[in-house]
């Protein structure tokens, strides 16, 4: 027994050595240890437990458990979300506390600030400070308010309102150009935006700026504009005027060439009327013509806004040749293949016309019409002569478009004889400053490079 007392104290004493230093390192003082069996009441009064847990008095003024923890925040994500990082507070700032948990930190000064930021989700701020208006603290969570143009959990992603369906083009009558956070409206070049920032509006420029074709005719177009010059003619963009197009070096015709001094009207006043009966009148024309271009009015009657008569050029189905197109009003009478564009020789046309009929000659084909045939077209042209008529070669003065098939300016040149007088430019009672030529020039042969 003696020798079994004597191990025993043996045992205890070796116990007591090993035993109080894994006290001493892992268990609250004496002082501390006895606090666990005394709990203190959250509210100091009477029914605590129908009060909610303050953060300040239970958790920083004194030590608090995870239960009270969840007393103060009545949730278990935040609860969860916030006692780990408690424990760290402690483990910083009381020292001898906790001290499994202590952990260095730099970013706050004392207890209180420490353990304060902790509930709080928005700091630090987890939101695109680009696209947030606020940040609203959760239960363990936060939700970032997004500005209008921004959307994701964090605000981070910007809305490309220029590709919402229901909105197309962001609205924009031309161009959409998203940027963060928003939008804009633009216009393509020639057009300006408009005051409600959304519609595009077309500049005149031949309003805005005058003198921007020089001496050619500016015509506005939609978004940009252009300036013309008459058949025969280019516009040359350095010196702002028009330039005679020098055909033969174009390489138009394929073998014989001339080049041809533009286009022009000229008008004539003439009297068609038989002197010997005054109820009669007569039209006899010869015309000696080399075309440059397959299209144009050659001779015409114009009466008010109307042409009675027209003798025109029209292109042919024919790759070589023109046809020739005779017309009363807006209807064809008939129409005619005749002409040869590069040829080195005149054409001859010959035609007579008065009230009983037309007739009508070319180098390849002849032919009469009657007015039996055509008998309300000839009544027209007859009326028309009774009245006042103008006589005009190579184009027409401005009339509506529905009055006739053919408007353009003849490019070429012509001789015209009407009944018995030979026509000059000269005596005409008014001719454009295009028309620079009286009769056809030579033609030249074209050389090949």
């Amino acid at each position: 027994m003696r020798v079994l007392g004597g191990c025993c104290r043996a045992l205890l004493v070796c116990l007591v050595v090993v035993v109080f230093p894994i006290a001493e390192a892992n268990f609250l003082s004496k002082q501390h240890a006895s606090q666990v069996l005394v709990r203190k009441r959250r509210a100091n009064a009477w029914a605590e437990e129908a009060h909610q847990g303050n953060l300040e008095r239970e958790c920083i003024e004194e030590l608090c458990n995870k239960e009270e923890a969840r007393e103060i925040f009545e949730n278990n994500p935040e609860t969860e979300f916030f006692y780990p990082r408690y424990l760290g507070c402690l483990g910083s700032f009381r020292a001898g506390l906790f001290t499994t948990a202590r952990q260095s930190s730099n970013a706050y000064t004392d207890l209180r600030s420490c353990v304060n930021a902790i509930p709080n989700q928005c700091e630090p701020l987890p939101c695109n400070e680009d696209g947030y208006v606020s940040c609203k603290d959760g239960r363990g969570t936060f939700t970032c308010i997004c500005k209008s143009g921004w959307q994701g959990e964090k605000c981070e992603s910007d809305i490309n309102e220029c590709k919402n369906p229901f909105n197309i083009n962001g609205g924009c009558t031309q161009i959409c150009v998203n940027k963060p956070g928003s939008y804009h409206c633009s216009c393509k070049t020639g057009f300006v935006l408009l005051s409600n920032k959304k519609d595009c509006k077309d500049v005149d420029e031949c309003s805005v700026k005058p003198g921007i074709c020089g001496t050619a005719v500016c015509k506005n177009l939609p978004g940009d504009f252009e300036c013309e010059c008459a058949e025969g003619y280019r516009y040359n963009p350095t010196s702002k005027s028009c330039e005679d197009v020098d055909e033969c070096s174009d390489n138009v015709c394929a073998q014989l060439c001339v080049n041809y001094p533009g286009s022009g009207v000229a008008q004539f006043d003439i009297d068609y009327y038989d002197v010997s009966n005054p109820e009669a009148w007569q039209i006899n024309v010869t015309l000696n013509i080399r075309p440059s271009t397959g299209t144009g009015v050659m001779f015409a009657l114009v009466s008010g806004g109307t042409v009675p008569f027209a003798l025109s050029l029209v292109d042919s189905s024919s790759e070589k040749l023109q046809d020739i197109l005779v017309s009363v009003g807006n209807m064809v009478l008939a129409r005619i293949e005749a002409l040869s564009l590069c040829s080195s020789q005149q054409s001859h046309l010959e035609f007579r016309i008065n009230r009983k009929g037309l007739e009508l000659s070319t180098p390849l084909e002849g032919g009469t019409i009657s007015s039996e045939d055509l008998q309300r077209q000839f009544d027209t042209l007859d009326k028309a002569m009774k009245g006042t008529v103008a006589t005009y070669l190579g184009g027409l003065p401005v009339v509506p478009l529905d009055v006739t098939p053919v408007d353009a300016f003849y490019n070429g040149c012509m001789e015209v004889n009407v009944n018995g007088v030979q026509l000059d430019l000269d005596e005409a009672t008014f001719k454009h400053n295009d028309i620079r030529a009286h009769s056809c020039p030579s033609a030249l042969e074209n050389k090949s490079p």
